[in-house]
C-alpha cells in the first residue's frame, strides 16, 4: 500500500488549475461488475470539466477475470491506488497498535469469512458478515485515504454503493478531515431487492447508518428520478434539499456490430446476466405464443448473451430448442457488439415489489444502441419510465405473457416489411451519455465547494496561507 501513494499530478493544460477528487470504489475496473461502468466513465471525463481523480479500489482476487479494456479507456486520466481486505490478524493488531497497522500481516484479497454459517443463528452470521465486510474494507480505504487527502489536498470526495463500505470510508474519511462528500447510490440502500436484513433490530442499525451518512453528504446522488422522489420523503429535509439524481449512461463506442450466422432471421437479444428478479419465464412463454404462428416460429430467433445461470431448462420445458440460443460470458466490448448486431433488444426486471424504481445500467446501453426495445418490466417502474421517456420501445408489463407475444408480432411484422427503424424514436437521448453525466457531476461539485466557501469553511489539509 505504502509503494502506491504519490502525489497525483494532473496533465498541464492551458486553463485553470485542476481540483482534486478522490473516488472510493472497491470495485473499480478492471473489475468487470454491474458498477464499474460508471465510476469507470466518471474517472475517465472529469478531467474535461476541471477535476483530476484519484481512485480508491480494492486488489483484483485471483478468481476474478478482469476486463482490461476497461482500463485501456482511461488513457491516464486519473490516478488508481489499491489496497485489499484486512485480515481479522490485521484489524485486531490495528486497534491495539494504531501506529504500527502497516507492519501487521495481511491475507490474499480473495480470503475467507471469519464465521462459518452453521455456527451462529442466521441473524448473528448476517451480523457477523456484514460487520467484517464493512471494516476490513473502510480500515484500509479510509488509511489510504487520510494519506491521500493530505498528499495531494483533494477538494472533495465521491463514494458509491453499493457495497456500503464505500459509502462508509467516504463518510469518515468526510468526518475526520472535514472534506466534502458525494454519496452515489447506485440502487436503494434500505429496501428493494439487495434490503434483507434477518431481524428488525439489524434492519434499524442499517438505517440509522443510511441517515447518518446521508446527512453528512453535501450531495447525495440516485440513479432513477423515482429513486430520488422515494428517498426525499424518507429522509426529509434539510439532507432531502440535498438530494439530486444522475442516471447511469450509455458508451459512445465504435463498435463493429456481431451478428453471427443470423442473418436472415428477426433476431432479438438479451444482453446481461439472469438471475432471480430477471427471470426469462415470461419472456419464453410469451415467444411460445407467438411461434404458434408457424412464420414466426421460422423467423424469430432469441439470444441470450451473458449466460442464462440456472434457467437453461426452461428452453426445453416451453419447446424452444430452436429458436433460443445461450451465447454465454463475454467482455464488455463483445456486449456492445452483441447490441449493435440485434434487430431488437429485450430489457427484463421482474421486480414487482419495492426497488421497481430503479433503472437497470443495461436500458441506457440498450438505448444508445439505437435499437427497438422490448421491455419486460413492471409498468410503474423505473425502466418503464426510461423507456417511454425516450420512446425507444414497447412496454409489455409483467402481468399476461399475451402481452409479450403482442409485443414479438408487432417487432416481427415490421423487420418483415423492412420497417423495424419506425419501432422506435429514441428522443433526447444524447442527455444520457457517459460525458453529458459527467458534466452534470462536475456541476454539483462545483456547487458544493461554492457552498462551503460562502459559510467559510476552509479545507482542512490546507495551511492559512494556501485559501
Amino acid at each position: 500500500m505504502e509503494n502506491a501513494i504519490a502525489a497525483a499530478k494532473p496533465p498541464t493544460r492551458d486553463r485553470p488549475p485542476m481540483k482534486n477528487v478522490l473516488m472510493i470504489f472497491d470495485q473499480f475496473p478492471p473489475y468487470h461488475m454491474s458498477g464499474s461502468a460508471r465510476s469507470l466513465y466518471f474517472a475517465k471525463h472529469l478531467s474535461e470539466f476541471g477535476y483530476y481523480p484519484t481512485v480508491i479500489a480494492g486488489r483484483i482476487p485471483p478468481k476474478h477475470e478482469p476486463d482490461d479494456e476497461l482500463m485501456a479507456e482511461l488513457d491516464g486520466r486519473c490516478k488508481v491506488l489499491r489496497t485489499e481486505y484486512w485480515s481479522v490478524r490485521r484489524l485486531v493488531n490495528a486497534l491495539r497498535h494504531p501506529l504500527r497497522i502497516r507492519h501487521s500481516p495481511s491475507l490474499p484479497a480473495d480470503l475467507p469469512l471469519p464465521v462459518a454459517g452453521d455456527e451462529l443463528p442466521p441473524h448473528w452470521t448476517y451480523l457477523a458478515r456484514r460487520m467484517y465486510l464493512s471494516v476490513a474494507w473502510t480500515c484500509p480505504a479510509v488509511c489510504l485515504g487520510m494519506r491521500t487527502l493530505l498528499r495531494t489536498r483533494s477538494d472533495i470526495i465521491w463514494a458509491t454503493g453499493p457495497a456500503w463500505s464505500n459509502l462508509l470510508a467516504g463518510y469518515w474519511l468526510s468526518v475526520l478531515t472535514g472534506t466534502p462528500l458525494v454519496a452515489d447510490l447506485r440502487d436503494p440502500w434500505t429496501y428493494g431487492v439487495l434490503w434483507k436484513p434477518p431481524t428488525p433490530a439489524l434492519a434499524r442499525i442499517e438505517r440509522r447508518w443510511e441517515t447518518r451518512v446521508l446527512r453528512r453528504a453535501d450531495r447525495t446522488v440516485f440513479t432513477s428520478p423515482l429513486t430520488t422522489a422515494i428517498m426525499r420523503d424518507r429522509i426529509g429535509p434539510p439532507a432531502a434539499q440535498r438530494f439530486v439524481t444522475i442516471t447511469n449512461g450509455f458508451t459512445e463506442a465504435n463498435v463493429q456490430p456481431r451478428r453471427d450466422w443470423l442473418q436472415d432471421k428477426c433476431l432479438f437479444r438479451y444482453v446481461g446476466r439472469l438471475f432471480e428478479h430477471r427471470d426469462p419465464a415470461l419472456l419464453l412463454e410469451g415467444l411460445r405464443l407467438a411461434c404458434h404462428d408457424p412464420e414466426v416460429a421460422r423467423d424469430v430467433r432469441v439470444q441470450f448473451i451473458g449466460g442464462m445461470s440456472a434457467f437453461e431448462p426452461r428452453i426445453a420445458e416451453f419447446g424452444l430448442q430452436e429458436q433460443v440460443d445461450d451465447v454465454g460470458a463475454v467482455s464488455r466490448r463483445e456486449s456492445l457488439e452483441y447490441m449493435q448486431g440485434a434487430d431488437v433488444l429485450v430489457l427484463l426486471q421482474t421486480i414487482t415489489g419495492p426497488g421497481r424504481d430503479v433503472v437497470s445500467g443495461k436500458a441506457f446501453e440498450y438505448i444508445g444502441a439505437h435499437k427497438p426495445i422490448l421491455a419486460i418490466v413492471p409498468e410503474d417502474g423505473g425502466d418503464a419510465w426510461l423507456i417511454r421517456t425516450t420512446r425507444s420501445g414497447t412496454v409489455s408489463g409483467l402481468r399476461d405473457p399475451r402481452s409479450v407475444a403482442d409485443g414479438i408480432l408487432r417487432l416481427w411484422r415490421l423487420w418483415k416489411q423492412g420497417r423495424l427503424d419506425t419501432a422506435a424514436a429514441h428522443t433526447d437521448i444524447a442527455r444520457f451519455s457517459r460525458r453529458n453525466l459527467t458534466r452534470q457531476l462536475a456541476l454539483h461539485f462545483d456547487d458544493v465547494l461554492s457552498e462551503r466557501r460562502r459559510v467559510h469553511r476552509p479545507h482542512p489539509c490546507r495551511s492559512a496561507g494556501d485559501t
